[in-house]
């Protein structure tokens, strides 16, 4: 319930809350989750989340074979609005990985603004 409260907050806080995609899941002990999604270079995601514990989160792309995260991996257990404008049109992912013993839940949403057309 916490969770979702805590979801239901940061969701007020983007610009356009209604086409925001929202989930929750529960990450067992030592798994990832990942949510994906196209940006063309001056798209903006918007995204923000809840855990019941810090877990390992990201934002990367693939680049043939490296990896480049634009926001590099921390120990985290909310992020309330973060955003990233893409740098060039790439499948972007949020990722969380939950390195503790046992299970954690998550709450997180996240929007795509797209980039202002001239």
């Amino acid at each position: 319930m916490k969770l979702l409260l805590a979801l239901a907050c940061t969701t007020c806080l983007m610009d356009n809350a209604a086409a925001a995609d929202t989930h929750t899941v529960t990450l067992a002990a030592g798994k990832g989750h990942e949510a994906c999604m196209d940006l063309k270079s001056g798209d903006r995601l918007e995204y923000g989340f809840s855990a019941s514990n810090k877990l390992a989160f990201n934002l990367h792309f693939h680049d043939g074979d490296r990896v480049e995260m634009p926001v590099p991996e921390s120990l985290q257990d909310k992020v309330p609005a973060g955003s990233h404008v893409a740098a060039i049109t790439q499948h972007y992912c949020l990722m969380w990985t939950n390195p503790h013993q046992s299970a954690s839940q998550l709450a997180y949403r996240y929007q795509v603004v797209p980039a202002a057309q001239p």
